[in-house]
């Protein structure tokens, strides 16, 4: 088996790409010290260069000198030299207690604390203190030791050294990827193999931030996110309130207002779980995004405001989002009986999801097997004359990423910010379509005639292992794909496109687990799907809406309930 290696240096190139793309990208919106980071870094020698990169991308913040050793780095003290000397590392900077003792082992701590004598007297002996475990050890020595006393002694005997530019790496890191969550490594999974990227371009035309305000914006977006994790901070409602009010709005973005309100839509639940309802609304009410109405109307409920929520909830009756309908619907009910408003209900408000269109059930008995219940029933039901495929939601949404490829990857404004995209930042959402109304009418009109399937086999042959957030490559086929050409009908093919479109992130999953293929069947049921439901399971809120649409518009889908054989 070829196994990969990443080439020496490979984290400089990665660096330096990073930095240069953005640096040409957003020139004129980067500050004057942004400048100089990507300035300073082009100066420094091979070895600086690997230094700081690890210095920067490890985790620190501080690091000790006599520690320093990499392999490809042959005089580590001159690499730091150089680095001090164009300001990108600083020595022995300010630091808590906690920080510098995070530079030591416990066994170093130990030797430390015996050492110093600059502690009160209150300390533990030391046969104690090796009872310890490390952070209450770090504790007891932040409670007990003169932290100026104990940091003098530290960086004497052991100094340390930290990256600068920090803050302008995340700018640069931002402006790359555009959120907190990828890094570095997406190049070294790039390198060694593991994923392959489609091509685009990426220059100022289509960039995704447009002005300096925008980047600010985004940068607090993400230093919330990082603060939710700290526990001080997310158990603390008005600490939250405070910063999520301070949080800026977004400046004419799509893409940001959507983070906005995704956090304000987290704040404002975790307010809920810590019982500030008031809070909580407000910051609720200045989304429109999903859930927020739902969580209004039900804070409403549990305070007796019964004509708010269900004035909420009858604007919701007509939302294009799903679950907000199918909310409304459940929830009108109830508030009309505590208003002692003549109920609804026979209008269908009550009745459950799919209940219009009957799901057709099935038994059928299996011995148990160490398969999956899926894989099990896929065999039962293969035979001669039938070929049976576990695919769950792999199937259409291939079909869908396969015909649509070329429209996915299309540059438009604000769509792709770097190198590492399995699509567009605006493909889970309802503005994918719209956006881009005009190309997907007209490949959509491919599906009058067997044009799409030349479209379909296209990509297939020449994107193969691209990475596209609704291809599957693991899963879809030759074999598949001929299936699909010859038994699905055109008609039901665009209709389930069509349903994925007005919210990809939300109708592209729900599908059922199998397709079955008949080989010798007459045209009108040349296929079938199939959702298996072991003992105990029940069908989800996704899945109903599909079974939904699926007897809606007349397409072959069932339930089957598996039991499973007596061995008596």
């Amino acid at each position: 088996m070829k196994v990969n290696v990443l080439p020496a240096g490979y984290h400089i190139e990665n660096f330096s790409t990073l930095l240069t793309a953005v640096a040409r990208q957003y020139s004129d919106l980067l500050s004057e010290s942004e400048i100089t980071l990507h300035r300073r870094f082009a100066e420094c020698s091979y070895e600086a260069k690997s230094l700081y990169v690890r210095l920067l991308t490890r985790k620190g913040p501080l690091f000790r000198i006599d520690k320093i050793q990499y392999q490809d780095i042959k005089t580590p003290r001159d690499a730091l030299a150089e680095l001090r000397l164009l300001n990108l590392v600083r020595e022995n900077p300010p630091a808590e207690t906690e920080e510098l003792c995070h530079l030591f082992t416990k066994a170093e701590l130990l030797r430390l604390v015996t050492v110093t004598g600059a502690s009160d007297s209150k300390l533990q002996p030391h046969k104690q203190l090796q009872q310890l475990r490390k952070p209450d050890l770090i504790a007891t020595i932040d409670e007990h030791f003169c932290r100026d006393q104990l940091s003098a002694i530290i960086t004497s005997a052991y100094p340390y050294v930290a990256p600068a530019y920090t803050e302008e790496f995340e700018t640069y890191r931002i402006c790359f990827f555009g959120n907190d969550r990828q890094d570095l490594t997406e190049f070294v999974i790039t390198d060694l193999g593991h994923l392959k990227y489609e091509s685009y371009p990426l220059n100022k035309s289509v960039r995704y931030f447009t002005d300096r305000k925008q980047i600010e914006n985004q940068l607090a977006y993400s230093r919330l996110r990082q603060q939710l994790l700290d526990k001080s901070i997310s158990e603390d409602a008005n600490t939250l309130f405070i910063l999520a009010n301070q949080l800026p709005e977004p400046n004419q973005h799509p893409a940001l207002e959507r983070r906005y309100q995704n956090l304000m839509n987290t704040v404002a639940r975790q307010l809920e779980r810590l019982d500030a309802y008031e809070q909580a609304l407000t910051l609720y009410r200045r989304c429109q995004q999903h859930p927020s109405q739902e969580r209004q109307a039900r804070i409403l409920k549990k305070h007796a405001e019964y004509e708010a929520s269900l004035a909420l909830c009858t604007e919701l009756k007509n939302s294009t989002h799903p679950e907000e309908k199918e909310f409304a619907l459940r929830f009108i009910p109830p508030l009309e009986k505590a208003l002692g408003i003549a109920s609804t209900s026979a209008t269908g408000h009550s009745q459950p999801l799919a209940a219009n269109h009957p799901i057709i059930q099935t038994d059928l008995t299996l011995p148990k097997s160490e398969l999956s219940v899926e894989l099990s029933t896929a065999i039962a039901l293969s035979s001669p004359t039938q070929d049976c495929y576990y695919v769950e939601n792999t199937l259409f949404c291939s079909l869908f990423g396969l015909l649509f490829w070329d429209i996915i990857f299309t540059p438009i404004r604000g769509a792709f910010i770097n190198a590492f995209q399995r699509g567009p930042l605006d493909l889970f959402s309802e503005h994918f379509y719209r956006d881009r109304k005009i190309q997907i009418d007209q490949r959509l009109d491919q599906l009058q005639s067997d044009q799409w399937q030349s479209t379909v086999i296209h990509y297939f042959e020449t994107r193969q292992g691209i990475a596209n957030y609704f291809v599957n490559w693991a899963v879809i086929n030759a074999t598949l794909l001929e299936h699909c050409f010859t038994s699905i009908p055109r008609t039901h093919l665009q209709k389930i496109f069509q349903q994925i479109l007005q919210h990809p992130g939300f109708f592209s999953s729900g599908f059922p687990d199998l397709i079955r293929f008949h080989r010798t069947s007459s045209p009108d049921t040349r296929y079938d799907l199939i959702e298996v439901k072991a003992p105990g399971d029940k069908l989800q809120a996704n899945q109903k809406r599909w079974f939904q649409f699926f007897a809606q518009h007349q397409m072959p889908a069932q339930v089957l309930w598996i039991k499973w054989q007596d061995h008596d």
